[in-house]
């Protein structure tokens, strides 16, 4: 019951406080795959080799985010070749533009491009199952509080009702994501697509990522930009990855059609 009126009383101060609110904050982002490193035994030597210089690397990105009391955009600042970074995939060919996230009308718009063409993807707000913990640690100026909530992946089953299985051997079940919040910040904004505790969030890590905040202007004189995206073909959520599906799938056939040397 405590827990409960502690947090109505943030979430009451967070909406007190918020009106006419607005900041900008730049994000740091680490990510690596050292969790694939126990999953590589089974390739052959050469694409071991490769995936132990890709795992080597971790992936250094930086995003700002703009926001007010219920708005915000979140864009990358410097696009990086991923295929350089160690990350030699077919989803090199997807590049995410801005993200719009609106608290209120719990809407968010995405700039997605596809092998060139770009599309706006909607999909609705879904509030996440926050669990907040009672545990504090400062980020520079900020007391901030902990949250975390589990990730569990749909099970995939094969031709045979077995588990599926990636490359490189079944996933795990589920993650964890941990995130630290300030309440001093009235705001429920955070980076990527976190976000709806009762305070900025400035820090996100999981298994394999880490997500800090480096840098935050309260109140800039230059004001924030907060507009919605308009580039690009508006799809919904569902729409946006049977696109994907289908480009994968035309990618494979290629692939398995295309005459191999002897």
């Amino acid at each position: 019951m405590k827990k409960l009126l502690l947090c109505c009383t943030i979430m009451a101060t967070v909406y007190l406080y918020a009106q006419d609110f607005k900041g900008i904050a730049v994000y740091e982002s680490v990510s690596t795959l050292k969790n694939l490193e126990s999953r590589i035994s089974k390739l052959d030597p050469a694409m071991q080799a490769r995936m132990k210089e890709a795992l080597s690397k971790p992936v250094e990105r930086q995003f700002t985010l703009y926001f007010d009391k219920t708005v915000s955009v979140y864009e990358e600042n410097q696009k990086l070749d991923i295929k350089s970074a160690g990350y030699g995939r077919t989803t090199a060919n997807l590049v995410t533009g801005k993200t719009y996230r609106d608290l209120k009308a719990k809407v968010t718009i995405e700039e997605k491009e596809v092998f060139g063409k770009e599309f706006l993807v909607t999909d609705s707000l879904k509030m996440r199952e926050w669990q907040l913990v009672n545990e504090t640690k400062k980020i520079g100026n900020y007391t901030c509080y902990k949250a975390a909530y589990t990730i569990k992946r749909p099970s995939r089953t094969g031709p045979e009702n077995e588990k599926a299985t990636d490359l490189l051997g079944s996933l795990p079940d589920e993650m964890v994501v941990t995130a630290w919040y300030a309440p001093e910040i009235p705001v429920s904004h955070g980076p990527d697509n976190y976000w709806g505790l009762p305070g900025m969030i400035l820090c996100i890590s999981t298994d394999n990522m880490n997500i800090l905040c480096s840098k935050l202007v309260l109140n800039p004189a230059e004001g924030v930009d907060l507009k919605v995206p308009n580039k690009g073909e508006k799809v919904t959520k569902k729409e946006f990855m049977d696109i994907i599906s289908k480009k994968a799938e035309e990618m494979r056939e290629m692939r398995n059609t295309k005459p191999r040397r002897h």
